[in-house]
């Protein structure tokens, strides 16, 4: 993925070192999305036996028994979670749903690889974790501790420029009708889907802990939408239920360095699973987890 300068971001894209994962079987969740493809793309050019996990594919990460039986019989030695239920306003109005995938699977998810001895796994988060006031963000936030608490790894995304059901796409539709651009009146980090990409996958050369890709300056979505469509109308609303005015790049806890465009951030919140704890199967009294661990 060559670095260039991206047309919307304004900036040139900081495109990170592939890792060396030649040999290695990974399992990537969310597999059919708009990154999850393009991961499992990258990761097979590197020499990875890459397999895909997605509910489009019959797959379900909420169901314990289906994770157990994937990673038993897969054997991946490394595994990348993308999958998610991310919009903030709808998970709103359905926060069962939200947690159930965003918590309760990636606590299935991570005991199983522990429990199997996969050695990496990366989660993937989001920004609106940061000190979330939001279902969605909440939701990612109980999943972060999750994946840190199994000695693992979290990548954290700002928002992706061409990710599907990106603000970019409803624009333009708008644009297809001849309708003015709908804006609301917040500022938001941005970066690729190229960056994304290489971001979460060099994650794999990383040790545990908590990681971003450093976005440079935030943007006015008002400014947004003019470089993405120059001098065209736009009718400005005020944040959604689900938003917020301004994101924040660290939560007020949290410290970070920068190496080559990398933000390693430590926050004293996180801890690490006591041993005794690592690899145990969670248990909320359901069929699923007696029978998991009766197996």
């Amino acid at each position: 993925m060559p670095s260039k300068i991206h047309p919307l971001l304004k900036r040139k894209e900081n495109i990170f070192a592939p890792p060396k994962v030649k040999g290695e079987r990974i399992l990537v969740t969310g597999s059919n999305g708009s990154i999850g493809s393009k991961v499992c793309v990258e990761l097979t050019k590197l020499g990875a036996t890459v397999k895909g996990f997605d509910v489009n594919e019959g797959y379900d990460v909420t169901d314990l028994q289906t994770c157990m039986e994937l990673i038993s019989e897969f054997k991946p030695t490394m595994v990348v979670h993308l999958a998610a239920e991310k919009y903030a306003t709808s998970a709103e109005a359905d926060p069962y749903k939200v947690v159930n995938l965003n918590a309760h699977g990636t606590h299935y998810l991570c005991s199983t690889a522990k429990k199997f001895g996969v050695k990496k796994l990366i989660g993937a988060t989001t920004c609106k974790s940061i000190e979330p006031e939001t279902v969605y963000g909440s939701s990612k936030l109980i999943s972060d501790r999750i994946v840190l608490n199994h000695g693992y790894t979290v990548g954290r995304f700002f928002n992706v420029i061409e990710s599907a059901g990106n603000v970019f796409e409803i624009w333009g539709e708008h644009l297809k009708k001849k309708q003015p651009l709908d804006v609301t009146t917040c500022r938001r980090y941005f970066i690729s889907v190229d960056e994304a990409v290489s971001f979460i996958i060099h994650l794999l050369d990383e040790k545990p802990g908590r990681y971003a890709p450093f976005p440079g300056e935030p943007v006015q979505m008002v400014d947004m939408a003019e470089r993405f469509a120059p001098g065209y109308p736009i009718r400005v609303h005020p944040p959604r239920r689900g938003d917020r005015l301004a994101e924040p790049l660290i939560g007020k806890h949290e410290k970070y360095v920068v190496k080559d465009h990398l933000m390693i951030i430590d926050n004293p919140h996180d801890h690490l699973a006591r041993k005794d704890e690592a690899g145990m199967l969670p248990d909320r009294g359901d069929k699923q987890s007696k029978k998991a661990k009766q197996a």
